[in-house]
C-alpha cells in the first residue's frame, strides 16, 4: 500500500508531456502549410475574394 503512494502521478505527467511535445509540433506544421496553401490559393484564384 506505502509503494503505491511512492508512485507520485507527476513522473508519468513528465513522461507525457515528453512525448506531446512532437504532436504540438506536428499540429503547428500542419496548421502553417494549410495556411500556406489557402492563402496561396485565395492570393492565385481568388482576388476577387480576397477585396
Amino acid at each position: 500500500m506505502p509503494e503505491q503512494e511512492h508512485r507520485e502521478p507527476g513522473n508519468d505527467g513528465e513522461v507525457y508531456e515528453d512525448e506531446e511535445v512532437p504532436t504540438v509540433v506536428l499540429i503547428v506544421i500542419t496548421a502553417l502549410a494549410v495556411l500556406t496553401v489557402v492563402l496561396y490559393m485565395t492570393v492565385a484564384g481568388g482576388h476577387s475574394h480576397f477585396h
